[in-house]
């Protein structure tokens, strides 16, 4: 026992000394201003070098005792057995610029050694006198290093402050200097084992990486296995004749499934898969329900990579969530660079493209895989700079229908469709491949099959609380929603739920997700069960649409709501039954007053098409600027486009304003009635829960914002402080959008009052608020951009002044929306002014006239959508047609106009019936340049939230617009043709002042037809 306590304490002592010279060494090399180098446990506990040359040596003492001669001459001996004395001359003679010895001690120095210190010159005489009898030392060397020696007494605590200061202030680790400084530490202490040696340039460089890391490490931490999972992670336990049967049956398909080859190998859509990432990184694969999509997705995956190298994201349900995921992928592809993304794009989402332009952005390599439902990805909207993918449109064609069969009929022959042709007959010549697989599987088509169970299950006499339970899931899983067991049971009723759920699962109709969650095996299935019910059974369509919103996700409310409105007839009735649905969040709740606010714009625009169409065939392109200014009426109400234009002089103003009057007898009134919106507000409860996540703060200013409005009177059962609290939980915009709501209450003026003096002082710290200031009419304010903790903005942006204005700008509105100025400044970005470039960008004083809430501007949008999809051609043929007519038409008008040149370049004149032909078939032309070039209607989003026309808004300057994902590929060719046929246009509307000009004048301008031709566009 004594030894062990004898032996405990020696390396107690030993650990005291090396971590107290780690601690010594990490604080001198953050401190470092000479550019040094650092050498821990060399010849000595730390050796200081410049360019290579040895300038200092330190000796780190942490005892108890003090500091003697001989505790020096005590310290450990080099290899070649000399001790610190000869050590230190031996280094002098090696570098004979070295003059600096430093004894770090952290208590107190001997007498002796202390007279040292002060300069006692008798005391160093009698040291030097030890040190050449004691010590073998040269009275030369012996003398140099007693003038070379210094002694600095320092502590533990002063070092770690030290340390702790200097780091905090450095910007990768701000948001964790604490494990910043311990990561500084155990770097020094690896490099002291290892005989390394570090500068400060290179330990910021690597605590860059560490603070990158610390960055992957937070994102990985909060989305790792939950949105984020490895492939082989998603396992399935079952019996394996269970998995295959089930899968046979067309159920959404799982890895499991892949991995026991229960799937058809694809291989021409798997080498298209191989080829688009190859080209471009990024391959998305689109189609309906039911093309197999999934299953084809994984199979890729488990072919082509280690199922540890796949990581599949699950659901991206904000911004936030999607910064974490680009921060822990950021973190992944660092260390592993054969790693692939997957995205399974959920029913509803559209933050997958968000997520895939901050990939891009990182200048991130890894390859990206995403898998996606055709109506998903028409209303994908993106802000910024187009991202680079690759489209497969994924669809079974029959060539590929005859591969299935001949697999499936490879080793015996089929039961009942002896050959393709009869499949394919049977099949119905189109559909999706679950249906055509589950023919030949099950020798029927999923649909009869899917009708045999109904109506076995209605001969069975089971429970109609089981069908409506199966009708209830149907409903939802057709639109990709899941449904909460416990609040199923409240709207069901029944008794008998859980043999229900067992009964109906082992039909293959639904399935369970978790304890609380059960689904529809599939979308396609899901809707052609829900149409078998609705067709058998006397539950009322309506009744089950109602009885799901309460039993699916918040996010996926407006899902539901948006589908249900656009194929049932609007009633009244309808809605006042919405109201009576209590929300359990704020996210449903704003999701619910979304919607019927879009289902009065929806109204509004029904009830006045008939008048709009004949304005479009009227005014042509120029229709829009006969549309109320704001049919929200809340920002400019009883005002047409045309009003703020009709005093310009290139107007006639006399008929302009009869053209105005027109409209405004015509319209059915200039402004929204709200009839769905304010039945429902006025009748609905609000949720009883404060926001806890910055999608409900937003949702709860959303609410607040709309009920104001719609002069909802609203009182929150908390107290000011809780209300406080929760808002200043979240992101700067989320919470600057609560405050927003607060604004429009006065019953809410103290809690809004609070949460902007809070808000404030955090705005101030975070964005780097230099002076702010609001008076009665104005809040200004300068601030030096965050640039090094900001993480949102994308790394090829070109203007990052405009985007920190706008950022600041998104905010203030929010905060101060009375002002009647908001003057914003940046400083610190006008760097080069003293090479006489001023900074850009880097101001704005904005009224508050052109500060449209983003809120009303949305629902104005919806409303030129909407009337812009109604006459929009049914399909791409008559898109097509549309095309080909112009084209012939131009053909011909450019044939005759080339005869007509001809007649004057070679007769001098020309004949009345030339000129009737070109003029007759520039008529036809004017008409097609009139009219808009729309895409079909199912080439967009059938909802009209979302269009590919909106390039510039009247606001353009101050905000970024939105672009649809889906139709970017057919921008170029909407240029080009309005590029030609504007350039067209020019050429006719100046050709008879040419002619003129040649005939009377004798002279022709026309060297030849080819360059008449050319003259008129790069396609002429």
């Amino acid at each position: 026992m004594v030894d062990f306590y004898k032996s405990d304490v020696g390396a107690q002592a030993a650990w005291k000394g090396f971590s107290s010279q780690t601690l010594y060494i990490a604080s001198r090399l953050i401190s470092d201003e000479g550019g040094y180098e650092y050498y821990p446990e060399d010849i000595e506990d730390l050796v200081v070098k410049k360019n290579g040359a040895v300038v200092e040596a330190v000796q780190v003492k942490n005892i108890s005792a003090d500091i003697t001669l001989s505790s020096l001459a005590a310290t450990k001996t080099s290899q070649s057995g000399e001790g610190f004395f000869n050590r230190m001359c031996s280094l002098h003679k090696q570098n004979p610029s070295f003059g600096c010895i430093k004894v770090v001690h952290f208590n107190a120095l001997g007498a002796e050694l202390q007279e040292v210190q002060k300069g006692n010159t008798n005391t160093k005489k009698a040291i030097t006198k030890k040190l050449v009898e004691k010590h073998g030392l040269s009275v030369e060397d012996a003398a140099w290093l007693i003038d070379s020696v210094h002694f600095e007494k320092v502590n533990l605590d002063d070092l770690e402050l030290n340390i702790q200061t200097q780091i905090s202030e450095y910007v990768p680790v701000m948001s964790a200097p604490t494990l910043a400084k311990e990561l500084l530490i155990h770097h020094i202490s690896v490099l002291s084992k290892g005989k390394g040696y570090t500068t400060l340039k290179l330990w910021q460089e690597k605590i860059h990486e560490i603070g990158t890391n610390i960055a992957a490490l937070d994102g990985f931490y909060k989305e790792y296995n939950k949105s984020l999972v490895r492939l082989d992670e998603l396992q399935l336990n079952g019996d394996h004749k269970q998995l295959e049967k089930e899968y046979l049956q067309g159920v959404s398909a799982h890895p499991t499934h892949i991995r026991n080859n229960f799937d058809f190998k694809r291989n021409y859509w798997m080498e298209e898969i191989q080829a688009v990432i190859n080209s471009k990184g990024v391959a998305i694969l689109k189609g309906v329900s039911g093309q197999g999509k999934t299953t084809l997705c994984y199979r890729y995956l488990i072919d082509t990579y280690p199922e540890g190298w796949v990581f599949c994201v699950r659901t991206i349900a904000n911004e936030g969530q999607a910064q974490n995921l680009v921060s822990a992928l950021e973190g992944l592809g660092k260390h592993n660079k054969h790693l692939i993304i997957y995205i399974d794009v959920q029913p509803g989402e559209t933050l997958w493209a968000f997520l895939l332009q901050e990939l891009q952005s990182r200048g991130l390599s890894i390859p990206v895989l995403i898998s996606i439902r055709d109506e998903d990805y028409n209303r994908t909207p993106i802000s910024g700079k187009a991202i680079q993918y690759g489209i497969i449109e994924l669809a079974l064609s029959k060539e590929e229908a005859a591969r299935i069969y001949s697999s499936f009929t490879e080793t015996q022959p089929h039961a009942e469709h002896r050959t393709f042709e009869e499949a394919w007959q049977t099949f119905g010549g189109q559909g999706p491949l679950i249906e055509f697989v589950y023919l030949l599987t099950n020798n029927q088509t999923l649909a009869q099959r899917l009708q045999d169970q109904v109506d076995a299950l209605l001969r069975e006499g089971i429970s109609d609380d089981w069908l409506e339970l199966l009708q209830l899931v149907c409903y939802a899983g057709r639109l990709g929603c899941t449904v909460n067991l416990v609040a199923a049971k409240n709207e069901i009723h029944c008794s008998t739920m859980h043999a229900a759920i067992r009964r109906l699962k082992g039909e293959y109709l639904i399935r369970v997700v978790d304890d609380n969650t059960i689904e529809a095996l599939h979308p396609v299935r899901a809707k052609i069960v829900f149409d078998a019910l609705c067709n058998q059974i006397c539950t009322d369509p309506r009744e089950v649409a109602f009885k799901a919103l309460p039993c699916i996700s918040s996010q996926n409310v407006r899902v539901v709501l948006l589908d249900y409105f656009s194929n049932q007839q609007y009633d009244i009735k309808d809605v006042q039954r919405l109201s009576q649905i209590k929300f359990c969040d704020w996210v449903g709740y704003a999701n619910a007053i979304r919607s019927m606010l879009w289902l009065d714009a929806k109204r509004y625009v029904e009830s006045n098409m008939t008048f709009i169409s004949s304005l479009v065939a009227k005014r042509g392109k120029g229709w829009l600027c006969f549309l109320p200014l704001d049919l929200s009426g809340i920002e400019r109400s009883d005002e047409l486009i045309a009003d703020g234009i009709k005093d310009l002089s290139i107007f006639n103003k006399v008929d302009l304003q009869n053209a105005i009057d027109e409209v405004k007898n015509s319209l059915t009134s200039l402004s929204i009635n709200y009839e769905a919106t304010d039945c429902f507000i006025n009748n609905s409860e609000i949720p009883s829960f404060l926001p806890n996540t910055d999608t409900e703060r937003s949702s709860f200013g959303y609410a607040l914002f709309w009920m104001a409005k719609r002069d909802r009177k609203v009182t929150l059962p908390f107290k000011v402080d809780e209300i406080v609290t929760s808002i200043y939980a979240g992101e700067l915009q989320p919470s600057a959008d609560a405050i927003r709501g607060l604004f429009e209450h006065p019953a809410l003026e103290e809690s809004y009052l609070a949460a902007v003096d809070i808000f404030v002082e955090r705005l101030i710290r975070e964005m780097q608020v230099l002076t702010f200031s609001v008076t009665s009419d104005e809040v200004s304010c300068k601030f030096i951009p965050p640039l090094s903790t900001e993480t949102t903005i994308p790394e090829n942006t070109k203007n990052t002044n405009q985007y920190w204005r706008i950022k600041m700008l998104d905010i203030l509105k929010q905060l101060y929306p009375e002002k009647e100025y908001i003057d914003i400044e940046l400083i610190g970005v006008d760097l080069l002014r003293d090479l006489g470039i001023e900074a850009l960008d880097h101001k704005l004083h904005i009224h508050k006239s052109k500060r449209p809430n983003t809120w009303v501007s949305e629902l104005n949008g919806w409303t030129k959508i909407r009337i812009d999809y109604s006459l929009r051609p049914s399909s791409w043929q008559e898109y097509v047609a549309d095309i080909d007519e112009i084209r012939s038409n131009v053909n011909d008008l450019i044939v005759e106009t080339i005869k007509l040149i001809d007649d004057v370049y070679r007769k001098g004149r020309y004949t009345q019936d030339r000129g009737k032909r070109v003029d007759d078939r520039l008529k036809v032309f004017k008409e097609h340049t009139f009219a808009e070039n729309r895409l079909p209607t199912f080439a967009v989003d059938p909802y009209c939230l979302y269009s590919e026309g909106n390039a510039k808004s009247p606001v353009a300057e101050y905000f970024t617009m939105r672009q649809l994902l889906s139709v970017s590929k057919y921008e170029k060719f909407r240029k080009r043709l309005n590029d030609v046929y504007s350039s067209l246009d020019n050429f006719y509307n100046q050709f008879i002042e040419v002619l003129r000009v040649a005939r009377h004048a004798k002279r022709y301008y026309f060297v030849s037809q080819k360059v008449a031709v050319k003259s008129l566009g790069p396609y002429g």
